[in-house]
């Protein structure tokens, strides 16, 4: 009962999310034996330490595995507050709001609500565990129905707005109340994005006889030379520079004074008037000249996007990100497609620029294209900076990290892994089990004939069931 490995497997074999009624109840029939409050007591005491990848969910009473993502996610049990309803708006939804109201859309189904505490109109009351709403009239012969809509909503205390849940309508009670029920305790942070349309390439490393820009328009075509031919090529400097092309002013063609400049207020509304906007994820499509249709070929994270066009000496850009923040997608991976324009605004048109957070109507997708995207990003980097491990590079398909002369990779994958040099492997104890693992992204390693591919880097994979194991490994691997 107080092994948290068993636990964890216990919770996975239950759906990957379990209450400790369920689990007690699951432990005590794999041991043919009753289950007791003790047995629950100590369940609940062990998972209440284990500070690995488990969490709570207020919501249903049940833990469930923290997100494996890169997203950024706001918790009820952070208890954070914001100074203002703007404040809280702008940072979760990356939207701007007038100071005197309370309730705002989010997308067509959606709605953030701000209850006041001294509202003429209504009493707002949040049950003492959290679960429930109530928005009672003060009028009784208040006629008003609920919209039904799932609501994001925040308290209004001394310290600001603090993050209470995701709500659902239950329906209106005889007295006119009308209840709220807490259907998730998290909220995803929503983070400036924009989608950008570039020629299509498989490095974007420079023009070579593999690898030369398409479909990107007249200019393209008959030169045979794209500005954006270096969106992932790595600058002395450690940072990536991108091109996207832009419109130009009447009467004008290709001359950088008189590019359009790019409304960053459709990127972040809080930004108006500023030259620039940190903090952005740029996600660049495509035409694919095999499947025939937008996909995503990368993104920017952490990018700087600019008003206007920047031009140093030879280096045109309007966006920059350090290269570590520049995810490449390979070419036989790049499949998920952006729509084109339609008379709704849904998808990218003629502007080489879609500011798809802008729309309601694009909610449902950009979680879509975010969850595509932060599928390729997992979310152990923590445990090795934790343990003294430095990222020195990061690709889609591995992230690397070193200490000292120590250089190893991990990938994204449904285990916790680690993949170590062949010179490495030979100093590790036999206990551990590794597998033998080849791919172009560990490029510090060497390589070796892999079937009829021809040489290949390679390494050897350790797989952890827990952060835990994985932890005490990488910790073991510095003593070698």
């Amino acid at each position: 009962m107080n092994d948290i490995k068993e636990l964890l497997e216990i919770i996975s074999a239950l759906g990957g999310s379990a209450s400790i009624d369920e689990i007690a109840s699951a432990y005590a029939k794999r041991y043919k034996m009753p289950a007791s409050l003790v047995s629950k007591s100590v369940i609940a005491s062990t998972l209440k330490s284990y500070n690995g990848n488990l969490r709570l969910n207020r919501a249903n009473g049940k833990y469930e595995p923290k997100p494996e993502t890169k997203a950024k996610m706001l918790y009820v049990s952070d208890n954070r507050y914001f100074a203002t309803i703007r404040d809280a708006m702008s940072h979760i939804f990356n939207k701007s709001v007038p100071l005197s109201q309370g309730y705002f859309p989010v997308d067509a189904d959606r709605m953030a609500w701000f209850p006041q505490p001294k509202n003429d109109k209504w009493e707002n009351t949040l049950s003492a565990d959290g679960k429930f709403w109530h928005e009672k009239p003060k009028n009784a012969d208040a006629d008003y129905e609920p919209d039904y809509k799932t609501r994001y909503i925040f308290i209004h205390e001394e310290q600001g707005y603090r993050f209470t849940g995701v709500f659902k309508v239950n329906g209106v009670n005889e007295d006119g109340t009308r209840e709220y029920e807490l259907i998730d305790d998290k909220v995803k942070i929503r983070i400036p994005l924009v989608v950008c349309r570039v020629t299509y390439m498989k490095f974007y490393n420079g023009i070579t006889a593999d690898d030369a820009p398409v479909n990107g328009g007249s200019f393209v075509a008959e030169n045979n030379d794209a500005f954006e031919k270096n969106n992932f090529h790595c600058y002395d400097d450690g940072n990536c520079y991108g091109f996207i092309e832009t419109k130009y002013r009447s009467g004008h063609t290709g001359e950088n004074e008189y590019a359009n400049a790019i409304t960053i207020e459709n990127i972040n509304p809080m930004c108006k008037g500023q030259p620039s906007v940190d903090g952005v994820r740029v996600v660049l499509t495509a035409f694919s000249p095999t499947l025939k249709k937008n996909v995503v070929v990368g993104w920017y994270e952490n990018a700087t996007v600019y008003r206007n066009r920047v031009v140093d000496g030879n280096l045109i850009y309007m966006m920059k990100c350090r290269y570590t923040d520049a995810h490449l997608i390979p070419d036989a991976d790049r499949s998920f497609e952006i729509p084109r324009g339609q008379s709704n605004d849904f998808g990218i048109g003629q502007s080489n620029f879609w500011y798809i957070q802008t729309k309601g109507n694009t909610y449902e997708f950009e979680q879509k294209l975010t969850d595509y995207i932060d599928s390729f990003v997992w979310s152990s980097s923590s445990i090795f900076e934790e343990c003294g491990f430095t990222k020195t590079n990061s690709a889609v398909r591995a992230t690397e990290y070193s200490f000292g002369d120590i250089v190893v990779y991990t990938t994204d994958d449904k285990h916790l892994n680690v993949i170590v040099h062949p010179d490495t492997k030979g100093k590790i104890d036999d206990k551990f089990v590794a597998q033998i693992f080849h791919s172009t992204a560990l490029n510090k390693f060497p390589k070796r004939q892999n079937g009829g591919q021809g040489e290949i880097h390679y390494g050897y994979k350790y797989k952890f069931d827990t952060e835990q194991d994985l932890a005490d490994f990488l910790r073991y691997l510095m003593q070698l």
